[in-house]
């Protein structure tokens, strides 16, 4: 049998193969592909099966900083959970799906409070329409329900894995929600496409009340070094609430606080305040 010529488009399969890559979005995989062979100037023509694995071994490795990390459960699992959940007001079942990946399991304790400070700090009315977009989302639009008047909140979610989107799709359905999930490459995105799926009238208006970047930036930073900042000024957003993680993912080691974050948002004018949960730190700021 004829071996296949190894190219960026044979290596990207390869590393698709692997279950915990196949919900990515493959040009966000070939994208990766190419910036490494560039980066390490490999030579394709040369490169031998064996070789090409390594590869493979090293830019999933890579890959696993910003997907196929966060799954704490069977997906099976949260399906069940959302099929037993019969309204939406059920947080002891919406904790359960909460705890399905891993940071919205660590936020299941504190949503309520951690939604109230953020409203709080921007004065927004948590009983009028609100706009949120949320960028690596996750599951965590599911957190909906912590807001006052969720059936009054339009919540748009950027997320590379299909098997987090599809979930967001159904549970927006079966509760009436309203919202708009797309499995896409955030440091690609084009900000400038509109929501499709139908939302109040009020909420028409072309910028967003709220960006959530929980837990996004370290990841980002790691495939486009210094991007962050570009990415905040693309983000058609007034107020921004973006968080890290203060512990590893094993929780027992302590990670600090980005210093680097709190420079780039004093060199920019933008005035922050900080708030500190267990295992997360968030950085409220307004575009100015």
């Amino acid at each position: 049998m004829k071996e296949k010529s190894m190219n960026a488009k044979r290596i990207t399969e390869m590393i698709m193969e692997k279950k915990d890559f196949s919900v990515v979005p493959e040009d966000f995989i070939l994208r990766n592909v190419e910036e490494y062979l560039a980066r390490e100037k490999i030579q394709l023509d040369k490169l031998s099966e064996k070789d090409a694995k390594e590869i493979v071994k090293q830019i999933r490795a890579d890959l696993r900083n910003v997907v196929g990390v966060f799954q704490l459960v069977s997906v099976k699992k949260r399906y069940k959970l959302l099929e037993m959940m019969k309204n939406y007001k059920d947080k002891e079942i919406l904790n359960q799906i909460l705890e399905t990946h891993i940071s919205t399991n660590e936020r299941a304790e504190y949503y309520e409070e951690l939604y109230k400070s953020i409203f709080e700090n921007f004065e927004l009315d948590a009983k009028k329409e609100i706009r949120v977009i949320d960028l690596g989302c996750g599951i965590n639009p599911t957190s909906i329900v912590y807001f006052d008047e969720p059936k009054k909140i339009f919540f748009k979610g950027v997320e590379l894995s299909s098997i987090d989107v599809d979930f967001l799709k159904k549970f927006y359905n079966k509760f009436g929600f309203h919202g708009e999930f797309e499995s896409a490459d955030i440091i690609n995105y084009d900000f400038s496409r509109r929501p499709t799926t139908p939302r109040p009238p009020a909420q028409r208006n072309e910028d967003f009340d709220l960006c959530f970047m929980f837990k996004v930036l370290d990841a980002i930073e790691n495939i486009k070094r210094n991007y962050s900042e570009e990415l905040i000024k693309k983000v058609p957003a007034k107020n921004f609430v973006v968080s890290f993680a203060t512990r590893s993912l094993s929780g027992k080691k302590k990670i600090e606080g980005r210093k680097w974050f709190a420079w780039m948002l004093e060199r920019n004018n933008w005035k922050y305040k900080i708030l500190e949960f267990p295992g997360e730190i968030y950085y409220l700021f307004r575009k100015e």
